[in-house]
């Protein structure tokens, strides 16, 4: 998929706005529903999206993998699953950086006619043993030790995600998602939350 990004400097998007274009790609293996094999990484996902113009190629990375998963219900095709799920992302912008492992709690499932257009929903609790995000007053630390000092916080964090794919004649028709994370780094009084919001308006015919 190709797009376009709106890239604004100073109090609001309009002040010193660039236009660039971006490029996205997205690989799935498996099925939540209907895997037999149900090993580690038996299902994953990954996204990468490469920005143009930005101050790095790779803009964003996502893999997400299901580590063990368990059919709720009696039905051949499962239309609920729960699963226990790893997830690694990386986000590079002119907005923030952020990078970290998680582990989550998932639950996977479908409405509609798994035949026809139906809707497949992933709402994940997770927790991240370790999170870096930038920290953009670094600069007014008081440092004895220049080798020492480092331009971002990090520590252990806690996360949320609700996704919602729309299926077409069991091929992707468009995705939403929304991934909260509150990361707490070690030994400070703050906190940084992180918040990614995505619409992925693709509607093959």
């Amino acid at each position: 998929m190709a797009g376009g990004r709106v890239i604004g400097e100073g109090q609001s998007i309009t002040e010193n706005t660039n236009y660039y274009g971006f490029l996205e790609g997205n690989v799935q293996y498996g099925s939540p529903f209907t895997n037999e094999r149900r090993k580690p990484f038996d299902r994953f996902d990954t996204g990468l999206q490469l920005n143009l113009g930005d101050k790095t190629a790779v803009g964003r990375l996502q893999i997400r993998g299901d580590l063990a998963s368990w059919p709720l219900g009696s039905e051949e095709v499962p239309r609920h699953v729960f699963a226990i799920t790893q997830d690694f992302d990386y986000v590079n912008n002119e907005a923030y950086e952020y990078g970290g492992q998680s582990f989550g709690l998932t639950l996977f499932s479908a409405y509609g006619d798994p035949t026809g257009t139906h809707l497949w929903t992933r709402l994940t609790g997770y927790v991240s043993p370790m999170a870096a995000v930038n920290a953009d007053y670094s600069f007014l630390a008081d440092v004895a030790d220049a080798e020492r000092f480092r331009e971002y916080d990090y520590g252990p964090g806690l996360g949320a995600a609700v996704e919602m794919l729309l299926i077409r004649r069991l091929r992707p028709g468009g995705a939403r998602g929304s991934t909260p994370n509150l990361n707490r780094p070690v030994g400070s009084g703050t906190g940084s939350f992180i918040s990614l919001a995505y619409t992925d308006p693709a509607f093959p015919p």
